[in-house]
C-alpha cells in the first residue's frame, strides 16, 4: 500500500509519495517473500502498479520508499534513501522495460537470496508475535548449563569479534557478530523457533541483541553464559579455535601448492563480479543445509567474504557441521587483487545458493 501525501498550506512544493515496498531507490520491491508460487503472479501486478498508477503521478513527486539498502526486501537497492518518480523514470533499469514478461523475466534473475526465517514471517505477521509483557531480561547461565543446552540442542550464538572468535570459542557454537545485521544472520543460520543463547564479552550489548532477535520472532531467550569466554576456560570446557589468515597468506599457500580449499561464502552476484579462481561458492546462507560431501576433512577450508563477518559465520556453521580444519579469511577479493592475485569475472556455474 502506498500513500501521497501533499502539504495544503505550501501548494507549490511537490507531492510525497510513501511508495512502501513498491518503487524504491534504483530498485522494486521482490514479489518471491510468500513463496515462489506467487512470485510470477505478484511481479505482473507489480508492473501495472509501477505503470498504471505510480508512473503517471508525475516526475516531481518525492519518493520515500519503506526499504533502503541492506534490506533482503529489495531488489538490488542503492544506498540513498529518497528518490523521485522522474529519477526512477530516467535511471532504474526495470522501469525501463517494456512489457510484464521482460519485466517479470528481469526482475526474478535480479533477486538475490534471502535469510530462512522470512519463510515464517507471513504466518507470524497474520497471527500476530508474542505477547511478552515486558521487555525480555537474559538469565546469567552457568558455563557447564550453557553445555548441556547446548548439546539438547538449544542455539548458542556467540557475537564477539571475528578475531575473538577465532582466539577461542565454545565448539560448534555459531558466530554472528553483532551488528545492524545480526538478526538477520541469526534468522539465516539458526533454524526457527529454537531457543538462543548468547555469548559476549559484556552485558552492555544485550538489549541491542534482544531488541533486533525479537523483531524477527526469535523471542525464546534462555540467557546468556556469565563471565562469557574466560569463565568458560576457567570451567575447564573444551575450547575451539580458529585459524586468521590475509589473502596475501592464502595467495602465498596456494602458491606452495598447499591443500587449501578457499569458499567464497558471498552471495552470487558478487562472485559474479569478482572472485578468487580458485574458490568454490558457497553460500553463507546455503551452508546449514547445502550438500557437503564435496567438501573434504581432510583439508584445510578457508572461509572469505568482503571483510570476514560472514565468513566467521560460515565457518563457525561448518564447524557445526563436523568439520574441525577451518581457517578465516578477514579480507576480500580486493585484498586478494591486491596481493597480486588475478580476479575471475562471470556467472557461476554451479553454485550453492541459499535461496532466491
Amino acid at each position: 500500500m502506498s500513500f501521497l501525501a501533499r502539504d495544503t498550506s505550501h501548494p507549490e512544493q511537490p507531492p510525497v509519495l510513501f511508495s512502501g515496498g513498491s518503487l524504491l531507490v534504483g530498485a522494486v520491491s521482490r514479489t518471491d517473500l510468500l513463496g515462489h508460487e506467487h512470485a510470477t503472479g505478484l511481479a505482473s501486478q507489480l508492473y501495472h502498479t509501477l505503470h498504471d498508477r505510480i508512473l503517471p503521478l508525475g516526475d516531481d513527486v518525492i519518493v520515500h520508499p519503506t526499504h533502503g539498502a541492506g534490506s533482503f526486501c529489495t531488489a538490488a537497492a542503492s544506498a540513498e534513501s529518497t528518490t523521485t518518480i522522474g529519477r526512477e523514470r530516467r535511471s532504474n533499469p526495470l522501469l525501463a522495460l517494456p512489457d510484464p514478461q521482460l519485466f517479470t523475466d528481469r526482475l526474478r534473475a535480479s533477486m538475490p537470496s534471502y535469510p530462512a526465517y522470512f519463510d515464517h514471517m507471513r504466518a507470524l505477521n497474520k497471527r500476530g508475535p508474542r505477547v511478552l509483557g515486558h521487555w525480555p531480561k537474559l538469565t546469567p547461565l552457568s558455563p557447564q548449563d550453557v553445555q548441556a543446552r547446548h548439546r539438547s540442542g538449544e542455539a548458542v550464538v556467540d557475537m564477539r569479534s571475528v578475531h575473538e572468535y577465532a582466539r577461542g570459542h565454545i565448539p560448534g557454537v555459531y558466530h554472528v557478530e553483532l551488528r545492524p545485521a545480526f538478526a538477520s544472520w541469526v534468522g539465516w543460520v539458526v533454524p526457527f523457533a529454537t531457543p538462543v543463547i548468547l555469548v559476549s564479552d559484556t552485558t552492555e550489548v544485550h538489549e541491542y541483541a534482544v531488541r533486533q532477535l525479537i523483531r524477527i520472532g526469535y523471542d525464546d531467550l534462555p540467557g546468556y553464559v556469565e563471565g562469557g569466554m574466560d569463565a568458560w576456560e576457567r570451567a575447564g570446557l573444551p575450547v575451539g579455535r580458529s585459524t586468521v589468515l590475509t589473502m596475501r597468506e592464502v595467495r602465498q599457500r596456494l602458491e606452495a601448492g598447499e591443500p587449501l580449499l578457499v569458499v567464497d561464502v558471498r552471495q552470487a552476484h558478487e562472485w559474479a563480479a569478482g572472485r578468487i579462481p580458485q574458490a568454490k561458492l558457497i553460500e553463507a546462507g546455503a551452508l546449514r543445509d547445502a550438500d557437503l560431501q564435496h567438501l573434504p576433512h581432510d583439508r584445510l577450508i578457508a572461509t572469505h567474504c568482503g571483510h570476514g563477518q560472514r565468513a566467521a559465520t560460515g565457518l563457525s556453521v561448518l564447524e557445526h557441521r563436523g568439520y574441525r580444519n577451518l581457517a578465516v579469511i578477514t579480507e576480500g577479493v580486493d585484498d586478494w587483487r591486491e596481493a597480486g592475485g588475478k580476479v575471475q569475472q562471470g556467472a557461476p556455474s554451479e553454485p550453492q545458493a541459499a535461496r532466491a
